[in-house]
């Protein structure tokens, strides 16, 4: 505990002399009697406030954003994007010209985080305007890995005569690694789309992004986005917007009503097949008990169920190492029972046998 010394060297310590002990080499070694650390964790309120603001600058940089720039693309070209990702422009949350995107000042991954349905444009120096659809959230919590997005498509809207029109280009096969992968802020390249297909890199070294045509059905034709491919040649990013989509509000509105036509469908054949397990005086025990009245069936389901076969028409058996099968499920469509909020529901479970020992399942 005597070997212990300051040299104050490496923080402010206001032009003053011997503040935490005598300093060596011209003061004393001094002794350390007892040691504490202290685990500190951050304050809910100040973190909430931090957020706050940070959200709230983030607002006003989108608007401010959206008052000073003009998109990329022409009025004609949005509606093609439209149409291929079916969904509608709302804002430009990213835009080269206005944000950071250096080595040293990057605000590229921060202003997408957590955003989805994005739309990113890329205009280089020869006037080539492509880019890619991102349909899946980001996640910053996995930089420097594929996004995979199986709903992601790159395309190419001006060509330089490559191309005869703007055209989609959809993943090659399944196996591709379809989606995005973003790099994190110290990185000279921003972000690729597919393997590789295209990389554009940060403003610096914006001359040494390039294209490998992998991932995606070009058509047969080379060097469709920039007449350029790697190792051969890069291309010069010129300028890099990106769109936040949503969705379409007609077509939001259609599958909503689709999905409740389905619903009730699907409901009035549960209730014309199916039978409450319980009698009416249990029933009416029910009532009391939970103060409601009994309205319908919206799920049966169980080994003699005639509604498995009836109304579902496919069965799933989930077995385990033992001789006898002790679970079985229903294949269930997406829209009944699962995709509903029960305020007020009464679950019965029938149990004709119990198996000896009950092994873990996951669905």
């Amino acid at each position: 505990g005597y070997f212990c010394w300051c040299k104050q060297k490496s923080f402010d310590y206001k032009n003053m002399n011997n503040i935490l002990s005598p300093r060596y080499p011209n003061g004393k070694l001094f002794q350390v009697n007892r040691i504490q650390i202290y685990q500190m964790k951050e304050n809910e309120e100040l973190k909430k406030l931090k957020k706050e603001k940070e959200q709230q600058l983030f607002d006003e940089e989108t608007k401010r954003m959206n008052e000073l720039s003009k998109q990329l693309v022409s009025s004609d070209e949005m509606k093609l994007i439209e149409e291929w990702t079916e969904t509608s422009f709302k804002e430009i949350i990213f835009d080269s010209d206005y944000c950071n995107w250096s080595v040293e000042n990057c605000s590229f991954n921060k202003r997408i985080s957590k955003k989805n349905k994005l739309v990113f444009i890329i205009e280089d120096s020869e006037n080539n305007l492509f880019g890619g659809y991102f349909n899946r959230t980001i996640d910053l919590n996995i930089l420097e890995t594929h996004m995979i997005d199986p709903t992601t498509f790159i395309f190419s809207l001006r060509s330089n005569g490559r191309l005869e029109h703007p055209t989609k280009l959809p993943k090659k096969n399944e196996t591709s690694k379809n989606g995005i992968y973003l790099f994190s802020d110290s990185h000279l390249a921003l972000f690729m789309f597919g393997e590789a297909d295209f990389v554009v890199a940060k403003k610096e070294v914006s001359h040494a992004s390039y294209c490998v045509q992998g991932t995606y059905n070009y058509q047969g034709k080379e060097k469709v986005l920039t007449g350029k491919l790697y190792p051969e040649n890069h291309f010069t990013t010129k300028r890099i917007q990106v769109y936040q989509m949503e969705e379409n509000s007609d077509k939001q509105q259609q599958r909503k009503q689709l999905e409740q036509q389905l619903y009730d469908e699907e409901t009035k054949k549960l209730i014309e097949i199916a039978k409450p397990l319980i009698t009416e005086d249990e029933m009416k025990m029910i009532e009391m008990w939970s103060k409601m009245k009994y309205s319908e069936i919206i799920f049966d389901h169980g080994q003699n169920s005639p509604v498995v076969k009836k109304l579902f028409g496919k069965k799933i058996t989930l077995s385990t190492n033992h001789s006898h099968r002790w679970v079985e499920m229903c294949y269930l469509s997406h829209n009944l029972f699962l995709s509903k909020t029960l305020h007020s529901a009464i679950f019965i479970l029938g149990v004709n046998r119990f198996p000896e020992s009950v092994p873990q399942i996951s669905v």
